[in-house]
C-alpha cells in the first residue's frame, strides 16, 4: 500500500494517457504500477510492503 499524494502514470498495461492524481494505491502481489511523486510538496510519505490486504481493502480500491 502506498499512501500520500502522488500521480499514477502507468500500470501493467503500460503508460496511462494522462496522469491520475491519487492518495492511496492498494496493490495485489505481482502487480506493477508506475507512480510520480513530487517530494517538494510532501511532508510525509508512507510506503508499506508485505501486509496482505483484506477483502474490504480490495473493494475500497475499486472506487
Amino acid at each position: 500500500m502506498i499512501s500520500g499524494h502522488f500521480n499514477l502514470i502507468g500500470s501493467d498495461q503500460g503508460l496511462l494517457p494522462a496522469p491520475v492524481s491519487i492518495e492511496r494505491l492498494p496493490m495485489a502481489p505481482g502487480e506493477c504500477r508506475e507512480v510520480l511523486i513530487d517530494m517538494s510538496k510532501i511532508e510525509l510519505l508512507t510506503i508499506t510492503a508485505g501486509r496482505a490486504a483484506g477483502v474490504m481493502d480490495r473493494i475500497k480500491g475499486l472506487f
